[in-house]
């Protein structure tokens, strides 16, 4: 029963956080109509959005750019800002 509450409770979460919302968006729309194959791979092997594309994020900006740059590109990114 307790196990069942936390669950529902997580699942409740996942679906507010607007991060959690654009990873899904871009792996479940972007990705799939851009690369199929890794779609389905990440999808099969149960890669989460959230997981997969922060530590992607995460890896691709603080190795390229300055930290003051990375945390105006992060604020582009996630902020919603759309060109």
């Amino acid at each position: 029963m307790v196990r069942e509450l936390l669950e529902q409770a997580y699942e409740e979460e996942k679906q507010k956080s607007v991060i959690v919302k654009k990873c899904t968006r871009i792996y479940h729309e972007i990705l799939k109509g851009k690369d199929e194959e890794l779609y389905n791979h990440l999808l099969n092997n149960q890669v989460t959005p959230e997981l997969q594309l922060m530590r992607w994020l995460r890896c691709v900006l603080t190795r390229e750019f300055e930290i003051d740059l990375v945390l105006q590109y992060w604020d582009y990114i996630l902020g919603g800002v759309y060109l």
